[in-house]
């Protein structure tokens, strides 16, 4: 578990190569919280920036289908990016454990294209959406995109035409993402992803 100053980590929600997602809550106002940190003691400097880059996209993002941040911490080595916790279910989760029929499924859909409305109509990609990134809170009717560690702006996507990396969650990675096409990224990136 990780120790930052202001902050009790109740316990680890999901873990990655690279992240960590804990559950918890800030001691000054008892405030429910996800902590999403570095999972690694000691992070390059590709990591720190995309982390960096998420926490600065995020913050311009204040959308109801996003999570709102609170802050960027410091923790041991690296950073830790503190956000809203509203009990959300991954839609992979969701959809494993439990029928949806097609009203609902037809809802989903809709505030799913709502939100990346709103994300490109900001310039802004997300390159990395897959049914573990759109969460649910049933009981609340509320539907959030998480994870924005690869996103990026339309403009510095287009600076950068090569793509030395292959981000992303592989088998919903658009055909642009593989860097096996001369074409530059753009918000249809995204949506390939949600039609997966």
């Amino acid at each position: 578990m990780i120790n930052i100053s202001d902050f009790l980590v109740d316990k680890v929600i999901y873990q990655s190569h690279n992240t960590v997602v804990y559950q918890g809550k800030r001691l000054s106002d008892n405030v429910a919280v996800v902590i999403k940190a570095l999972n690694n003691e000691y992070p390059d400097n590709y990591l720190i920036e995309h982390f960096e880059n998420e926490y600065q996209l995020l913050k311009e993002l204040d959308f109801d289908g996003i999570p709102r941040i609170y802050s960027l911490e410091k923790c041991q080595n690296g950073l830790a990016i503190i956000m809203e916790d509203f009990n959300g279910v991954s839609l992979k989760d969701l959809l494993g454990y439990s029928k949806t029929d097609i009203k609902e499924f037809l809802d989903i859909a809709i505030r799913i294209v709502d939100v990346l409305d709103f994300i490109h109509s900001k310039n802004i990609i997300h390159k990395d959406l897959n049914s573990s990134n759109i969460l649910l809170n049933r009981e609340e009717g509320v539907i959030k995109v998480i994870d924005f560690g690869i996103s990026a702006k339309i403009s510095s996507v287009k600076e950068s035409q090569i793509n030395t990396r292959l981000d992303g969650t592989l088998p919903y990675i658009s055909p642009e993402q593989t860097g096996r096409m001369n074409k530059s990224l753009d918000y249809r990136t995204d949506f390939y992803s949600l039609g997966i």
